[in-house]
């Protein structure tokens, strides 16, 4: 019980890494790569619902990967100038610009960095 304990104190205090999983890259896990093959090939699927799954693990193959560097890097528990944070009391986001101003901020836990979707809509 004392190990419960202890791993549920580390994650309330750092949080885990909120990966895509698995079931979002299709049975046979080769749904990013058939994403990435619609988009680099030019033939996009307009308004069909699988090619816009296929897309769908893409982007999540990619955020993952995104994620999976700022662990290694390292960054997991910072916030860096240009990261999107968003406020946790109101659900807004916005870029950070001096992450030495915001860190207060989140080390309280009033705002957290969100991580890239890579699309048409990504600022």
């Amino acid at each position: 019980m004392q190990r419960a304990e202890a791993i549920a104190r580390a994650i309330q205090a750092c949080g885990v890494p909120n990966y895509f999983g698995r079931q979002r890259f299709g049975r046979t896990g080769d749904n990013a790569q058939r994403g990435e093959e619609l988009l680099t090939t030019s033939r996009l699927p307009g308004s069909s619902w699988k090619g816009r799954l296929l897309l769908s693990a893409y982007q999540a193959a990619l955020f993952n990967a995104w994620l999976a560097e700022r662990i290694r890097r390292g960054w997991f528990l910072s916030l860096l100038s240009g990261d999107i944070a968003k406020k946790w009391d109101t659900g807004g986001l916005f870029e950070v610009e001096d992450e030495r101003r915001e860190w207060p901020r989140f080390q309280r836990k009033e705002i957290t960095y969100t991580g890239p979707i890579y699309g048409f809509r990504m600022r």
